[in-house]
C-alpha cells in the first residue's frame, strides 16, 4: 500500500536519507513516500521566505504513476493548510499542470491555488 508520512525521528530519517542517497544534514520538514512501509521516496521542504522544496527523490524502481500519486498526495496536504508559497529551484515544466508558474529561477505556486484536478481530464 502506498502511503505518505511526515517524519521527525532522526533515526528514521537517517535510514531514509541513506537509502535514497541524500547527503546529511537532516533538515527541514521531511515527508516520506512509503510502499508497504518501505521508504521509496522523500520530499524535503525548508522554510524561509515561503516554503522551498529543496529535495524530491525516489528510488529508481518507483513507477511514474506511483510518483504522481505521492506528489499529488503531498500537494493535497499542503493545499488544505494555511496558504504559503511553495517554490522549487529552477524551471520545472512537469509542475505547470498543478498551477505552478516559473520566473526562470524558481517554479512556484500559492498552496491554496494548487490544481488537484490534473489527472481528472474533466471527470471530477
Amino acid at each position: 500500500m502506498l502511503t505518505l508520512a511526515y517524519a521527525q525521528d532522526n533515526a528514521v530519517l537517517s535510514e531514509a536519507y541513506d537509502a535514497l542517497g541524500i547527503a546529511p544534514p537532516i533538515v527541514g520538514c521531511n515527508f516520506l513516500f512509503l510502499d508497504d512501509g518501505r521508504t521509496v521516496g522523500l520530499m524535503r521542504i525548508t522554510f524561509s521566505d515561503g516554503a522551498v522544496a529543496d529535495t524530491v527523490c525516489f528510488l529508481d524502481e518507483v513507477e511514474d504513476d506511483d510518483k504522481s500519486f505521492f506528489i499529488h498526495a503531498i500537494f493535497y496536504k499542503l493545499s488544505v493548510g494555511a496558504p504559503i508559497v511553495l517554490r522549487f529551484k529552477g524551471v520545472r515544466k512537469e509542475l505547470e499542470p498543478y498551477g505552478f508558474t516559473t520566473d526562470g529561477e524558481w517554479t512556484s505556486v500559492l498552496t491554496s491555488k494548487i490544481n488537484l484536478h490534473v489527472n481528472c481530464k474533466g471527470n471530477c
